[in-house]
């Protein structure tokens, strides 16, 4: 028996006994547990000599000073008792409960015993805790072994063998066990019987699973009680995922307009075992630049033909080989790979905006890429506007740099609309248009700007009003709750300076008070909170002051 079927052994008699522990009576703990039982389970364990012993499971909180254990027979009668002095600390599990153990002498098999465990404390506090003690014969693994150890795309599944004997509850060695029926966990088409000797053979492989082997391990099964009753070592299974590559027969295609061409050459894969590359046989191979439905299929000698149209919107091409998009096991097992080709055709601009935007100020800003998949210098672009997203009309053009990175940037009078860069077809080009992108912004305005009364005299006040509205199609409305500064301009200066500001009401009415100290002009500005609306300012109203 190895240390990782005692160890798993031990963890399912622990939580066995754990459940079974809700079913039975148990005495009430002189000390008051802060969270818990103070003994929260007692379990049946081995100790060094694979001989079966008790586990009593003592909580953090409590300095266990002394335990003892009584054994009961299920009728009630007591067999025997299991002093303190046998017990020892055998570390913590995985709660942080300390564990105790002891290996219970002079008992006869049994099926079935239960057994009471006493735990004195510092201060004299008892705390107890039950469980069950199945004390018989029992059955284990030995001389597990898997191989091979790494799967690969050739080797695909793994053997499990190995030998199931039977032991006496004090641990002494009975013999082989014939007739049991092997099951790899979780695999419960995988299976075998031990035949005379003990011994067993599973072969198992991924099929039907989401991912490569991840490990496989043997357990008894037993069919009357429709479960594992033992398991064996947990066998981590390694995976090769091999290279592949692509040797084309031509890597540059030169193609007359109209005229379809065939992208013919080869796939190797390497081979993990042998160590060297060999043809892979009977996988798909597609292009994934143009003509991305195309897909052919290799031979025994691991060659492919692919029959590819011009294209009209691509300067060349790839194949590829297993990627992710093939089914199991090939993406496991062989790694994508691609090979290049190119294809003489007509060239084209590839077209992408990487950001649009509208300023509060009505500037158009369009930032994107435009470059020819033949490395030619872009040829010069439209903008194109549109209110529908149907009907299109040219309202600027530039040069976009030679390194394809373009800035477009130019007020418009329309700040909403459909906005997009374009490419009319010619001898060497063919048409070609960016995403589109729509943009929205709302124009404001202020009507009725008036600072009063003017003349002033100094020291008095001075009121400065207007409206602030908004564009709704056609018509104007009142544009309510929002911001509006207040600016001056002192006369003869040619700074414009902030004095405050007001906020408009239900109407898009504003109104704020001042005292008149200078001849100067007054000024109204709204500076939109967001990106939905347009900057807008009055016109300047200036007033004189008596002094």
């Amino acid at each position: 028996m190895n240390a990782s079927s005692r160890n798993r052994y031990a963890l399912l008699a622990a939580t066995t006994a754990a459940a079974m522990l809700s079913m039975l009576p148990t005495a009430a703990s002189a000390q008051s547990a802060p969270v818990g039982p103070a003994v929260p389970y007692v379990a049946r364990t081995h100790d060094a000599n694979n001989a079966i012993a008790l586990q009593v499971a003592v909580a953090p909180y409590i300095q266990a000073r002394s335990i003892t254990a009584t054994i009961i027979l299920p009728n009630g009668t007591a067999v025997g008792t299991v002093p303190a002095e046998a017990f020892h600390q055998a570390g913590t599990d995985v709660s942080g409960n300390t564990l105790w153990q002891a290996t219970p002498t002079g008992l006869a098999a049994n099926p079935r015993y239960f057994v009471t465990a006493d735990v004195t404390d510092a201060e004299g506090n008892h705390s107890k805790g039950s469980g069950d003690l199945f004390y018989g014969d029992e059955d284990w693994f030995v001389e597990d072994n898997m191989a091979p150890e790494t799967t690969d795309w050739v080797h695909q599944t793994v053997t499990l063998s190995g030998k199931v004997i039977r032991t006496h509850p004090d641990g002494t060695l009975i013999g082989p066990v014939a007739g049991k029926q092997i099951v790899v966990k979780e695999f419960s088409s995988a299976s075998a019987v031990t035949a005379e000797d003990g011994t067993y053979r599973i072969t198992v492989g991924p099929q039907g699973l989401s991912s490569p082997l991840p490990s496989v391990q043997p357990c008894i099964w037993e069919p009357e009680l429709f479960s594992y009753t033992q398991c064996g070592q947990d066998h981590h299974v390694g995976y090769f995922a091999g290279n592949t590559r692509i040797t084309l027969d031509k890597s540059a295609l030169s193609l007359v307009g109209g005229k379809s061409t065939a992208v013919t050459g080869r796939v190797d894969y390497f081979d993990h075992t042998a160590q060297g590359w060999k043809p892979l046989a009977g996988m798909p191979v597609r292009t994934t630049v143009h003509n991305a439905g195309l897909v052919g299929r290799t031979d025994t000698d691991g060659r492919f033909s692919i029959a590819v149209a011009p294209p009209t919107d691509v300067n060349g091409g790839s194949v590829s080989v297993v990627d992710y998009r093939d089914a199991v096991p090939a993406g496991w097992y062989l790694k994508h790979s691609t090979a290049r080709y190119t294809v003489d055709v007509h060239d084209q601009v590839k077209i992408g905006i990487t950001g649009a935007s509208i300023g509060a100020d009505g500037l158009l800003t369009l930032r994107g890429t435009a470059k020819t998949l033949s490395g030619r210098l872009v040829p010069r672009l439209a903008v194109q506007y549109s209110a529908d997203n149907r009907t299109w009309k040219n309202i600027g053009a530039f040069d976009a740099p030679a390194n394809g990175n373009f800035t477009y940037r130019k007020v418009h009078a329309t700040p909403r609309g459909y906005w997009r860069i374009s490419l009319a077809a010619n001898g060497v080009f063919t048409a070609s248009t960016s995403p589109v992108k729509h943009l929205v912004r709302t124009a404001t305005r202020i009507t009725t700007f008036n600072a009063a009364p003017e003349p002033v005299v100094a020291g008095r006040p001075i009121t400065v009003s207007g409206n602030l509205q908004r564009q709704s199609g056609s018509t104007w409305t009142a544009f309510a709750n929002q911001k509006v500064g207040i600016y001056f301009q002192v006369h003869g200066s040619d700074r414009l300076a902030p004095v405050g500001y007001a906020w408009t009401d239900s109407r898009g009415h504003f109104s704020k008070r001042f005292t008149a100290q200078w001849d100067g002009a007054w000024r109204a500005v709204y500076r939109t909170p967001s990106g939905a609306y347009l900057d807008t300012l009055s016109g300047f109203d200036t007033v004189y002051v008596d002094h």
